[in-house]
């Protein structure tokens, strides 16, 4: 798994902009999603 920041980065990389982010989980296949709300 990567940090906040490093998603965050990626994200802003490739040309979007992060509304939203947070984690999650859908049992049983992942136990931790990271996620996040973007836009171009």
């Amino acid at each position: 798994m990567v940090s906040f920041d490093s998603f965050e980065k990626e994200l802003e990389q490739n040309g979007l902009t992060v509304i939203e982010k947070g984690m999650t989980e859908s049992l049983p296949d992942f136990d931790r999603l990271m996620y996040a709300v973007v836009k171009r």
